[in-house]
C-alpha cells in the first residue's frame, strides 16, 4: 500500500476492495467503483455508511480469518453476515469471523442486541445447531443494554434448552465481548389456517355469550341461544326487552364501567398485576421450564440499584419458603417508586409473587424469577411446643459459631421463650460474640413477663502452649536416618511459580548416636518458564543454567524414590512441601497415579524460634 493508503484509517470497505481489486499502488476513492459486480448492493452501501475501524487481522492455525473491528455506531447483523460470507467466497476460506467491539453508548441503544440475532443464528448453524438457530431471526425479542428477552411458543420450549441458551450467550461474549443475560418468556402459540378461523370464531362466540348474559340481568331478556348461521358465523337469537329507564349512548358511560371487564386485582396489591387464576406452586417444584408461576414466601436480602443510565431501578431479593428459595428480580420504570417498595416489603415480609421462571446461565448459574406482580400475604402460624414437660436446651449454636449455625442469637432467645423453655444455653465454638445480642433479647422478653434464664457458655479449644516443630510423628521417633531437603523456586506462590532446583542429603546414625551425611541427590529442574531477575539475584541461577536440567516430572519421581519413608527436615518445611505437592498434581496425567509427598516433617525454622528466640 502506498503512502496515501497508509495514512487512511483502515475500514472493512477499504479492506474488501484491496482483496478483490486487481489494481496496484495507492488506493483512492475512485477505486471503489472498479468492480461494481462484487462490491455493490444494499449490504455494501450499509457497510460503507457504517463508521468503524479495523484494529487487527489474524489467521488461526485452523485457517480461520479473524477481523477485529471497533465502532461507535450500531450495524445490522445481516451486514456482518454478508461480510463473512463474501470473504469466505472470495478468499476460498473455511471460515471467516468478524469480532466487533461496540462502545457503551451503542450497547445501551434499545433492541441493539436483537439486531445481531440473524448473524448469531448463522454462526450457530455452522456448529450443527440448525434447528435452534433457524428460529432465532423469526422470534419476537427485546433487548435493554445486555439483557435480551426472547418470547417463544410452548412448543419451542424444549428447543431453547439451557445448553442452547448458553451457546447464544457464548457467541455474544466471544464475538462481541458482551456479557449478556438471556431470558426466555413463554408466549401464546400463533394459530394458522383453519386453526386461526376456529379460534377467532370461538372467541367471538364466547364474547357474545358473555355480553348476552350480562344484558340478561339488567334487561330481563328471554333466553338467548347461541348458534351458527349458514356461513359458519355466530349469531344470537332473541330480542331483549328494553329497561324502563334509557341506558343512554355508549359515549355517556363512565370509564369506571369499562373496568368491570378487567381482571380483578387483590386489595393488598403492592406492585404489578396478579393473575388470581394461578395456583400456588411449591418452591421445590420450580425448574427452568416452569414458566409463569405464583409462589409464597418471606422476603430476604433486599437490594436495589439504578440501571439504564439511571432511568430505571433494578430490585433484587430472595424469596424463602419452607421447602426452598429463589432469587427474584424486578425492574421499576420509575426510580422514585423504589423507596415506597422498600418500605412495603422489608426483609421478613411474607408476600405472594407472580413471576416468570428462567435460568440465569451467566451470573448466578441458578434459577431466577422475573417478578410480574406481588401482594402482601399472611405469615404462617408460628410453631408450638405442646408437650407439657418443658426441657432446657444446653447445646445451642448461633450464626456466630462458624459453620455450625445460621440463626441470630435474638431469634433463638425469642423462640425458646415462645416454646415455654425455662432456660436456654448458648455454646458457640470458641467465641462469645453472641452474648450481647442474646442478653438484649432476654431483657425484652423479661419485660413482657417471661421468667426465662440465659446460660452463657462456649465450646473452648485447648491447644499446645508453644510452637510445633514436628508433624506426623505420633508415637514414632527418628531411629536410623532422616533427609535434609531444600528447594529453589521462581517465586513464593506454589500455584503460579515453579521449582528450579532440588537438593537432598540423607543423614544416617552411627553406633555412637551421631548423624553423618551419606547419600545425596541434587539436580536443576527446567520449569519451561524464564527465571525472574530477582530470583537470579538471590540464588545465582539463570534461565540458561536450567536448559540442560531435568524436566519436572522426572526430577520429582527421582526425589520421591530417594526420600522413601524417611522423615524430612527442612527450613520452613511447609513451603517446600507445598511446592512438591502442587508440582506433583500439576504434571501427572489423569490416568496416572499421582506422586504423594506426605512424610514425617521436622521444621528447623520453628525449632530455631523455640530454642533461639533472640535471633
Amino acid at each position: 500500500m502506498g503512502k496515501a493508503g497508509a495514512e487512511r484509517k483502515q475500514t472493512l470497505p477499504l479492506l474488501l476492495h484491496q482483496l478483490v481489486s486487481s489494481s496496484a499502488g495507492a488506493v483512492t476513492a475512485a477505486d471503489f467503483v472498479l468492480q461494481p459486480d462484487k462490491l455493490s448492493g444494499d449490504k455494501w452501501q450499509q457497510l460503507c455508511a457504517w463508521p468503524h475501524e479495523v484494529e487487527r487481522i489474524t489467521i488461526t492455525g485452523a485457517g480461520e480469518l479473524r477481523i477485529f473491528v471497533r465502532s461507535d455506531a450500531a450495524v445490522d447483523g445481516t451486514v456482518l453476515l454478508w461480510i463473512e460470507q463474501f470473504l469466505e467466497e472470495q478468499l476460498e476460506l473455511k471460515r471467516c469471523a468478524i469480532f466487533p467491539r461496540f462502545s457503551d453508548r451503542v450497547v445501551r441503544q434499545e433492541d441493539f442486541m436483537c439486531g445481531l440475532l440473524p448473524w448469531a443464528a448463522e454462526a450457530l448453524v455452522q456448529q450443527d445447531f440448525a434447528i435452534f438457530s433457524v428460529l432465532l431471526p423469526e422470534l419476537e425479542c427485546r433487548s435493554d443494554w445486555t439483557d435480551l428477552s426472547i418470547r417463544i411458543s410452548p412448543g419451542q420450549r424444549k428447543i431453547f434448552s439451557r445448553e442452547n441458551i448458553a451457546l447464544l450467550q457464548s457467541f455474544y461474549e466471544e464475538r462481541c465481548g458482551l456479557e449478556c443475560t438471556i431470558e426466555i418468556q413463554n408466549g401464546k402459540k400463533e394459530p394458522k389456517g383453519c386453526e386461526r378461523f376456529f379460534d377467532e370464531r370461538e372467541t367471538a362466540l364466547l364474547g357474545m355469550e358473555q355480553s348476552a348474559q350480562g344484558s340478561l340481568d339488567d334487561w330481563q331478556a328471554p333466553l338467548i341461544e347461541r348458534r351458527l348461521n349458514g356461513h359458519g358465523e355466530p349469531e344470537v337469537t332473541g330480542q331483549p326487552r328494553k329497561k324502563e329507564r334509557d341506558r343512554g349512548d355508549k359515549s355517556d358511560r363512565s370509564k369506571g364501567e369499562k373496568k368491570e371487564y378487567r381482571r380483578p386485582q387483590p386489595s393488598n396489591l403492592i406492585w404489578g398485576r396478579m393473575d388470581q387464576r394461578l395456583e400456588l406452586t411449591d418452591l421445590k417444584m420450580l425448574d427452568a421450564e416452569s414458566g409463569r408461576v405464583s409462589v409464597y414466601g418471606a422476603v430476604s436480602l433486599y437490594e436495589s440499584r439504578l440501571v439504564s443510565n439511571n432511568t430505571r431501578s433494578l430490585v433484587k431479593f430472595h424469596l424463602h419458603g419452607s421447602n426452598g428459595a429463589i432469587a427474584c428480580v424486578m425492574f421499576l420504570p420509575k426510580p422514585e417508586d423504589e423507596v415506597a417498595l422498600r418500605e412495603q416489603i422489608p426483609n421478613g415480609t411474607y408476600v405472594r409473587v407472580d413471576m416468570d421462571i428462567s435460568y440465569d446461565a451467566h451470573f448466578s448459574k441458578d434459577l431466577q424469577g422475573k417478578v410480574i406482580g406481588l401482594c402482601h400475604a399472611d405469615a404462617p402460624a408460628p410453631r408450638q411446643d405442646i408437650w407439657p414437660d418443658k426441657r432446657v436446651e444446653l447445646h445451642l449454636h448461633t450464626n456466630m459459631s462458624a459453620k455450625d449455625g445460621f440463626t441470630r442469637p435474638a431469634e433463638l432467645v425469642r423462640l425458646a421463650d415462645h416454646f415455654g423453655m425455662p432456660a436456654v444455653a448458648i455454646t458457640d465454638h470458641g467465641v462469645v460474640q453472641s452474648f450481647p445480642e442474646a442478653a438484649k433479647a432476654l431483657d425484652e422478653v423479661r419485660a413482657k413477663g417471661s421468667q426465662m434464664k440465659l446460660i452463657y457458655g462456649s465450646e473452648i479449644y485447648l491447644m499446645e502452649d508453644g510452637n510445633e516443630v514436628a508433624y506426623g510423628f505420633g508415637d514414632l521417633a527418628i531411629d536410623d536416618n532422616y533427609v535434609a531437603l531444600d528447594l529453589e523456586t521462581t517465586g513464593l506462590d506454589p500455584a503460579a511459580d515453579r521449582i528450579i532446583e532440588i537438593a537432598a542429603v540423607r543423614f544416617r546414625r552411627d553406633e555412637s548416636g551421631h548423624y553423618f551425611p551419606e547419600e545425596r541427590y541434587s539436580t536443576f529442574v527446567n520449569p519451561g518458564i524464564p527465571v525472574p531477575p530477582k530470583v537470579t539475584e538471590l540464588t545465582g541461577i539463570t534461565t540458561e543454567m536450567l536448559a540442560e536440567g531435568r524436566d519436572t516430572k522426572t526430577a520429582l519421581a527421582e526425589l520421591h524414590a530417594f526420600l522413601g519413608n524417611d522423615p524430612i527436615c527442612a527450613h520452613n518445611a511447609f513451603f517446600d512441601l507445598g511446592f512438591l505437592r502442587y508440582e506433583a498434581y500439576r504434571i501427572t496425567e489423569y490416568t496416572e497415579a499421582k506422586l504423594k509427598f506426605n512424610p514425617v516433617v521436622i521444621d528447623s525454622l520453628q525449632m530455631a524460634r523455640s530454642f533461639l528466640p533472640e535471633l
